[in-house]
């Protein structure tokens, strides 16, 4: 789902705290391990208590088995696998095939999620040709008005980030409370069918 050098550049600091807040769970005080890399090339991979870490690579293409690997080999050393610990209420296998049915590959997809008249938060994703991201960004609010409409809020980051990263395929946009409630639900299917307006998924072109 990531790609092994994904880059994050030009990331609000304010839409970028409250993606986190929306989407991660907070990992504070839980025995890690932390890898760091510069495309894909392992720059460091450390424990967050100090311990050692058995099987370090020295290179990582795929993320979840690069995740899946160190966990197996430092199991009684962690509270959790390697890697942003999402709060998606589905599992690796359903994220990547939901990818798989909506994400046009070498393609951006654009997340916007409102609350209280304005853009709340955003993330622009871009796709390589084999549906993995290659880069995160959000809306810089210095260069996109996010009060507003939104509709009208919407539109304008996604000409934004056709501007920036091209290509915009897909196009979520939702209200906070709507985006909660998907991401908490199991049968996200039936949970969008009652939101109605509420969370909206475009395909374009």
């Amino acid at each position: 789902m990531l790609h092994g050098g994904v880059l994050m550049a030009d990331l609000d600091v304010d839409q970028w705290r409250n993606a986190q807040h929306l989407l991660l769970r907070s990992a504070k005080g839980a025995r890690r391990i932390v890898c760091l890399l510069e495309k894909g090339e392992v720059v460091k991979c450390r424990h967050t208590h100090g311990a050692d870490v058995a099987d370090t690579p020295s290179r990582v293409d795929d993320l979840q088995a690069a995740a899946d690997a160190l966990y197996a080999a430092n199991r009684e050393q962690v509270d959790q696998t390697l890697g942003l610990q999402w709060k998606l209420g589905a599992s690796h296998d359903e994220v990547v095939a939901a990818a798989e049915a909506l994400v046009t590959p070498d393609s951006s997809v654009v997340l916007a999620v409102h609350d209280a008249g304005a853009l709340w938060t955003s993330l622009i994703l871009r796709f390589d040709e084999d549906r993995k991201v290659i880069s995160i960004g959000t809306a810089d609010p210095s260069l996109v008005d996010i009060h507003g409409d939104r509709a009208e809020v919407t539109q304008r980051l996604v000409t934004f980030a056709n501007g920036r990263e091209g290509q915009v395929k897909l196009v979520v946009s939702c209200t906070k409370e709507a985006a909660e409630r998907f991401l908490e639900a199991q049968d996200k299917a039936a949970v969008v069918a009652e939101l109605g307006d509420d969370f909206s998924v475009e395909r374009i072109g």
